[in-house]
């Protein structure tokens, strides 16, 4: 996103332009039809239409940074090269996002595109007028996605929210309160239901400005209110240092070479613990990832714990649970997997086969 300020020749500099009207990309709708408008091919000014696919998309991986914030708008619009930068439309003319990429094998149209939410892009575009910068705020918290053993262990009767697996010391969720374990549910009112839109509303918000927070513990929804901070407050120094945002070693699995492995038969990716990690758990294999559909899935493995033992056997890296996890899976056997959750809680998840029917 860029802004640009325009002159025209002979007409007064306070006399405005004709300009686009602006949507509100958060009352779309699934289903809701939308025109395309862009240069795809150097075909100027063209149009496709569709309608919204999903909202709220996200792992795309469009932006190689560990806080880039995905959370695209979904179209079936015909989306090719030329399109990008163009605006996505509703039936009453209004902007409701900017169009950014598709998803293709090709690089052409395959009814998988996507646009960045036009109230993203306006906190953006206010951002870089008033400061020459996008100033976003900061809570100090990594999350993860719920799962349903999750929210059988947190006592919901659905499944909803993230998962809270770090609160950084001294930091603004930490100051209101919010600990490692906790589900947080709704930021400044409106629902979370995955990291994605967690950092996308988040990004509402400036430095300094207070926002209330919903969240789930012990059995319970309470309230808390916390006060966004700037990546210059020194109770953030050690996060953002880790991060390959700030070009430190990352809090995820990019520290060495190799560090990264794959249980297939269980539908398991495990990595090695970061140096953060390990102060906190000294050993063991971080699950990075649950296969849809596996028997990790199916028996409620969750994402974001660190497996310290399978069948009684200590695991301090990646590749040992992977070698336990294959051995069992070749006798067909069950595994048992002593678990360490974000909150320090150690529990057991009986995987019953490696094969799924």
């Amino acid at each position: 996103i860029a802004v640009l300020r325009l002159f025209e020749v002979g007409v007064a500099e306070d006399e405005p332009l004709p300009v686009a009207s602006l949507g509100d990309s958060d009352e779309l709708q699934v289903g809701e039809t939308v025109l395309a408008v862009g240069s795809p091919f150097r075909l100027r000014n063209s149009f496709t239409s569709g309608i919204v696919s999903a909202l709220g998309r996200g792992g795309l991986n469009a932006i190689q940074n560990e806080f880039a914030i995905e959370d695209f708008i979904q179209t079936d619009a015909a989306i090719n090269p030329g399109n990008s930068g163009g605006a996505l439309v509703n039936l009453r003319g209004q902007v409701v996002g900017v169009v950014t990429a598709n998803a293709s094998e090709t690089g052409f149209a395959e009814g998988y595109g996507f646009a960045v939410p036009i109230n993203l892009a306006r906190v953006v575009a206010e951002s870089l007028i008033r400061y020459g910068e996008v100033r976003r705020g900061y809570l100090g918290v990594e999350v993860f996605p719920m799962s349903r053993a999750d929210a059988r262990e947190a006592g919901m009767p659905d499944v909803r929210g993230v998962l809270v697996t770090r609160v950084v010391s001294g930091g603004p969720a930490a100051r209101a309160g919010l600990q490692p374990g906790d589900v947080l549910l709704e930021v400044g009112g409106r629902a979370v239901d995955e990291p994605n839109q967690f950092q996308s509303r988040l990004a509402m918000y400036s430095p300094g400005q207070e926002i209330d927070l919903a969240v789930w513990r012990g059995g319970a929804e309470r309230s808390l209110e916390a006060t966004l901070t700037d990546p210059r407050d020194p109770s953030l120094e050690d996060w953002f240092a880790s991060t390959p945002a700030a070009g430190g070693p990352a809090t995820g699995p990019q520290e060495e070479e190799g560090s990264r492995t794959e249980a297939p038969d269980w539908g398991v990716r495990f990595r090695d613990l970061a140096r953060d990690e390990r102060r906190r758990f000294e050993e063991g294999a971080f699950v990075e990832s649950i296969e849809p559909g596996s028997a990790a899935e199916l028996d409620g493995l969750p994402r974001g714990t660190v497996v310290v033992a399978v069948e009684n056997q200590r695991v301090s890296t990646a590749e040992e649970a992977r070698i336990a996890l294959a051995r069992l899976a070749r006798m067909d056997r069950p595994a048992l997997l002593r678990v360490r959750r974000p909150d320090g809680r150690t529990a057991f998840y009986d995987l019953a086969s490696p094969f799924v029917d």
